[in-house]
C-alpha cells in the first residue's frame, strides 16, 4: 500500500545503525512493507558491516535479549534470518553523503539529488 501511494523512506546510515534496535526494527518494517529506501551517510565515520556480522544475526548472537525484545516490539514476529536480510538491503546501494555543516546552496543541491533518488525509487517500485 505504501508504494502505491508513492512513499519512500530516507535512512541515515551511521556507525551505530546496526546496533540500534529501534532503527533495526524500523528498517525491518520498511522492508517488509515494501517501502522504497534511499540511504545516505552523515559526515561521521562509517564502514559497512562485515559478512560475519550478518552471519551472527542469522545465528541469533548479534543482539542481546533486551535489544531483540525492542526489535520484536517494533517488528512483531520477525525472525533472525529476516533481520539479516532487511539490514543487508540497506547496504546494497550505499549511500549518498550528506553533511549539514556545508553551506546552504550545496545542501539544497544535495537535497535535490536525494529527492531525485526518491522519485526514481518510487517509480521503480510502482
Amino acid at each position: 500500500k505504501c508504494m502505491e501511494e508513492g512513499y519512500c523512506g530516507l535512512v541515515l546510515v551511521s556507525k551505530d545503525l546496526c546496533s540500534n534496535p529501534s532503527m533495526v526494527g524500523s528498517i525491518c518494517n520498511m522492508v517488509i512493507a515494501s517501502v522504497g529506501m534511499v540511504t545516505f551517510t552523515s559526515s561521521q565515520g562509517f564502514s559497512k558491516p562485515l559478512p560475519d556480522y550478518f552471519a551472527s544475526i542469522r545465528a541469533g548472537t548479534a543482539f542481546g535479549k533486551v535489544q531483540l525484545a525492542i526489535i520484536e516490539t517494533i517488528s512483531p514476529g520477525i525472525r533472525h534470518e529476516q533481520i539479516a536480510q532487511c539490514l543487508e538491503q540497506v547496504f546494497q546501494v550505499l549511500a549518498f553523503n550528506f553533511s549539514p555543516e556545508q553551506n546552504e546552496r550545496l545542501m539544497e543541491e544535495q537535497f535535490a539529488v536525494i529527492e531525485l533518488r526518491i522519485l526514481r525509487a518510487t517509480e521503480r517500485n510502482s
